[in-house]
């Protein structure tokens, strides 16, 4: 998964980390540094053993330990 800083409350964060979770449970969440791509992108990369084979989706906001993107407070969700 990528995330583009360039617009957003993290521009100049020097690390993101994505806050997510597989399930539509409020309990379950976790928190995963990303890697630098370039000046404003971060990615992570989940194993195939991480997604459960049930899961109805992803649900995902963004820190930097202190600021947060999250999509207005809605996170980002893709089923």
């Amino acid at each position: 998964m990528n995330f583009n800083a360039a617009t957003s409350a993290l521009a100049t964060a020097a690390t993101v980390n994505a806050f997510y979770h597989f399930s539509t449970n409020n309990d379950d969440w976790v928190t995963t540094a990303m890697t630098r791509q370039s000046s404003n992108t971060f990615a992570i990369t989940f194993a195939t053993n991480q997604i459960p084979n049930n899961a109805p989706q992803i649900e995902v906001a963004f820190n930097d330990g202190v600021h947060w993107e999250s999509n207005g407070g809605a996170n980002w969700k893709v089923a």
